[in-house]
């Protein structure tokens, strides 16, 4: 298995969790006090501040965002395609240089 597939799969898992997060941070921002009943611990208690609010909402941005980059980035060459090369340009390096220098 290749390793783009599996950067691509976790990439996109934690796309789809960081816009659930995204999602309920954004709500949480619209209605605190509603936000707060919904707690089953404490539902009469303080909503969360609004900096902490944004600062959960930057959160999952960034992570989203992070997501996005892994699963996105294009796939690098592959390290025996590139010893591949390097030894041919060795090699081609050696043919041009005089015996005695060798």
């Amino acid at each position: 298995m290749k390793t783009g597939l599996l950067r691509r799969a976790l990439g996109l898992s934690i796309c789809a969790a960081a816009a659930l997060f995204a999602l309920v941070t954004l709500i949480a921002l619209l209605d605190p006090a509603g936000t707060q009943a919904a707690n089953d611990a404490d539902p009469f208690g303080a909503p969360p501040s609004l900096p902490r609010l944004c600062a959960e909402f930057a959160v999952s941005l960034a992570v989203l965002a992070g997501g996005i980059w892994l699963s996105w980035r294009p796939a690098r060459r592959s390290t025996d395609a590139a010893a591949t090369e390097l030894s041919q340009t060795q090699a081609a390096d050696r043919s041009t240089i005089p015996k005695e220098f060798r």
